[in-house]
């Protein structure tokens, strides 16, 4: 999907966050994911591509970074 990311999780990594992700995920809506730490955003957005079967079109942002698409 290339749509333009249109939706922001901050705190994407905790418990409230991955399942927004993982809804967001399952209407095959695009998302930017954010958080404090970066490897521990990547690690939820595994978590939500693993129960949704497959890979999602989102992207992280950790601190400093910001994100594009």
């Amino acid at each position: 999907m290339s749509a333009a990311r249109k939706v922001l999780i901050y705190g994407a990594n905790g418990y409230t966050g991955k399942l927004i992700a993982e809804s967001l995920a399952g209407r095959n809506i695009p998302f930017f994911m954010a958080g404090r730490t970066r490897a521990r955003l990547e690690a939820a957005l595994a978590v939500v591509e693993e129960r949704h079967g497959q890979a999602v079109d989102a992207s992280c942002a950790g601190p400093g970074k910001v994100p594009s698409g």
